[in-house]
């Protein structure tokens, strides 16, 4: 199944169960086809714009865009190639799957708002207030003698004789001979909200969508519907006494819920004006208020019955804020007699007024905070005011004009907050007396907006809502995180127990726990060969994560590691971890999972590469070696290690083949190529005697005069003392050819292999 909204298109594979969101460059209304099972064919259908087409052949999950040049206002495709089109000057035909559109030559009407084909040859067309019939394809149009008394949106067959057509004013129409005759079908709460879409999976089931989010279904082939929500009018008012029962309220209607919000009862009473507040002061007793005029309600039985209550003292005033504390009640107004303050310490039985403004330049207050039923404060302009006597008299706090406020709450009796326009939140913490100005973004003062509400759970956990966004601080306002963006714009916010409820437009309630974790952060750093640190910010909110790791691996997490802390309580914290015996060169992924309330959770991933297997290399200079590794070193002579050789340098104390290791971050490097030393301070004199070697400087030929014919080894050696050639000879007179060197210093290394005695000769290659 398909469902678009706005520049979103929504893919279910399990019949609804689960919904994948898939974004599309094209912020329009839809209309939408299902080609195959995996072919689906969309555009824009909004008038007068240019069309925008988008083709999908893997189900949704890549989309092809097109521009096919017309002005579509609805399509009918046949297969992946063929179909038709209605648009503002007739009926257009493609033959490419959209990509190009031709005018047939056809009967159509112009201005078809929906076309729609039974088979191959049985269409349909709603335009210009008429139905119009085809059974050539398209080719010849018949206006049907039905009409219509609403736009149609959508025409969709049920079976042979069946068809549903649905439209705007919450228009269903039902046609059981194959649509010669058409009779309206009833929807209920829904009339009278437009309907843009219809779609049956079988002769029973169907399913019409529309404005609102509304979402209607049939068992019965569209002879009756029941919409999946309650209602899709603006929620305007909520109020939970525990954590089960609740009240909302739309423009003049009431619901229930006993589930904590999993289902709502819509009450049977109903108020002629705007519903502003709802309040439970039990179970079972609870006042609602309305304007214009101000009516005020009251339920002793959850909401059976509502007996209005007397308000003498108000005559066609509408509300302008109310807050309620306890059994105290303080209502703000604007009406004939001015710009009042009640109150009512009974639960809304009586009211008495507190005070008046007596014109248009002394404060009125469009929303009030009591900390106790003496002392509160108001919100008038870009001020907020305080009172200590009931509302009576009002004093003016010392806060610099920013912009206009709309919302205020308090903490305790002295910490509170104030938010309104152009991001503007202030903070006191004296009891009003002086504010201090925060920022939800400290590098934009403009991000993120006009802030609409403010409500705090305890003194560290908060939250303000901005259109469709809710942020939240859990550290007292010294820093706010985007909490989510519901779909629709909010109008409140209401907490009970530990569970935050939003609401707002089309009906919407959402909720979520205010207990909660978070996983944030998640980075890799200082990587070496075989290890890495990684390092994540876990939060836990008024409540505690029992453990935490990290899971990592090549291609699956087959290995975990503690992180440090393991457990974070009401708190953020950063916790940390190093991953050790890594393989060098390798694409590692790496996640954190977390203990929280009895069950495991898991972070998005990370991937990093670890760095080449290295290994350092030797040099020489002034009778050292040098390694190019500057820490963690080890020589070896001859393939066995140095004692306490350690360092980045080491000076030789006999002839051999040296080598170095590195260990860098627990990490081992491989070994260095071999350098081979002749300590040349050792020339057995004897032996010295006995050999010449000349000439030198050598262009070509090296001689070597073994004048008492000893067994020898002649060596050579360059300047970083990699050996370039070896002979062993007996002979006296013998040759080494020099030719295949470049030019440079060597050194002539002659051993006798009897005595082991050597001696080292430098000699210049020309």
């Amino acid at each position: 199944m398909i469902v678009t909204a706005f520049a979103c298109v929504y893919v279910s594979k399990d019949l609804g169960q689960t919904w994948e969101k898939h974004l599309i460059n094209q912020p329009e209304a839809f209309e939408i086809q299902i080609i195959s099972r995996d072919t689906i064919f969309i555009s824009s259908v909004f008038p007068d714009n240019p069309t925008h087409a988008f083709l999908s052949t893997d189900r949704g999950t890549t989309w092809q865009p097109i521009n096919p040049g017309i002005i579509i206002k609805s399509f009918f495709l046949f297969n992946s190639k063929e179909g038709l089109a209605t648009s503002y000057d007739g009926l257009y035909k493609t033959m490419d799957g959209g990509l190009t559109w031709t005018i047939p030559d056809s009967t159509a009407p112009a201005l078809g708002q929906c076309i729609r084909f039974r088979t191959r040859a049985n269409g349909f067309i709603f335009g210009q207030g008429d139905l119009w019939t085809t059974v050539d394809s398209g080719a010849h149009w018949v206006a049907s003698a039905s009409q219509v008394a609403a736009n149609i949106n959508s025409i969709e067959f049920v079976n042979d004789n069946t068809l549903v057509a649905v439209g705007d004013d919450g228009l269903i129409l039902r046609s059981t001979d194959n649509g010669v005759t058409w009779t309206g079908v009833s929807t209920g709460p829904a009339d009278a909200y437009g309907l843009y879409s219809a779609c049956f999976i079988d002769s029973s089931i169907g399913f019409a969508v529309g404005h609102r989010g509304r979402i209607l279904k049939t068992t019965n082939g569209g002879s009756n519907w029941n919409q999946y929500a309650p209602t899709y009018v603006d929620v305007d008012a909520l109020h939970f006494i525990n954590d089960s029962t609740g009240l909302a309220a739309t423009w003049n209607n009431i619901y229930k819920t006993t589930d904590s919000g999993t289902s709502w009862v819509e009450l049977s009473q109903t108020l002629s004006g705007t519903i502003r507040y709802i309040h439970l002061f039990s179970k079972d007793t609870a006042i609602v208020m309305s304007d214009p005029p101000v009516t005020i309600l009251k339920t002793y039985n959850g909401g059976a019955n509502w007996q209005p209550i007397n308000l003498n003292i108000l005559y066609n005033d509408e509300i302008l804020t109310a807050f309620f504390l306890n059994q105290t009640i303080y209502l703000s107004t604007n009406g004939f007699l001015g710009r009042r303050i009640l109150q009512s310490t009974d639960a809304g039985e009586t009211w008495k007024v507190q005070y008046t403004s007596p014109g248009y330049d002394v404060p009125y207050f469009i929303n009030l905070f009591f900390t106790d039923e003496k002392t509160g404060y108001g919100i008038y302009g870009y001020t907020v005011y305080k009172t200590t006597d009931s509302a009576k008299t009002w004093a003016q706090s010392n806060m610099l004009p920013s912009q206009l406020l709309r919302s205020l709450w308090f903490v305790n009796d002295s910490v509170g907050y104030a938010v309104g326009d152009q991001s503007c939140m202030t903070q006191t913490s004296d009891s009003g007396h002086t504010w201090t100005q925060l920022h939800i973004d400290p590098t934009n003062w403009n991000v993120p907006g006009d802030l609409k509400q403010v409500k705090f759970f305890d003194q560290k956990i908060g939250f303000i809502i901005n259109g469709r966004n809710v942020y939240r601080t859990i550290d007292s306002g010294n820093h706010w995180t985007l909490h989510g963006t519901p779909g629709w714009d909010l109008n409140g916010i209401e907490i009970v127990d530990t569970t935050l409820y939003l609401y707002g437009i089309y009906g919407s309630i959402l909720k979520r726990s205010i207990k909660t974790y978070e996983i944030d952060s998640l980075a890799y750093s200082l990587v070496t060969n075989c290890s890495s640190n990684i390092s994540a910010t876990v939060s836990a909110v008024f409540s505690a994560v029992d453990s935490v790791w990290f899971e990592y691996g090549t291609s699956d997490y087959d290995s975990a590691v503690v992180a440090t802390p393991t457990s974070i309580d009401d708190t953020s914290l950063k916790v940390t971890a190093a991953l050790t015996a890594l393989l060098a060169n390798t694409n590692y992924i790496a996640r954190v999972k977390l203990l929280y309330e009895g069950n495991y959770y898991y972070s998005n991933s990370i991937t990093f590469i670890t760095e080449s297997q290295f290994a350092p290399s030797i040099s020489l200079n002034g009778g050292k070696l040098y390694s190019s590794a500057p820490q963690g070193n080890q020589w070896y002579v001859d393939g066995t290690p140095i004692p306490g050789a350690t360092q980045s340098s080491y000076t030789p104390t006999q002839s051999g083949n040296y080598t170095v290791t590195a260990t860098i971050g627990n990490c081992s490097s491989g070994m260095s190529a071999p350098f081979s030393y002749i300590l040349t301070a050792v020339n057995d004199p004897l032996l010295l005697r006995a050999i010449n070697i000349f000439p030198n400087p050598v262009t070509n030929t090296l001689n070597v005069q073994n004048n008492d014919l000893k067994n020898l080894q002649i060596k050579i050696f360059n300047v970083l003392g990699v050996e370039v050639g070896v002979q062993l000879t007996s002979k006296k007179e013998n040759t080494v050819d020099m030719r295949r060197f470049p030019q440079g210093t060597y050194m002539v290394n002659i051993t006798d292999t009897k005595t082991l005695k050597s001696i080292q000769k430098l000699v210049v290659k020309l």
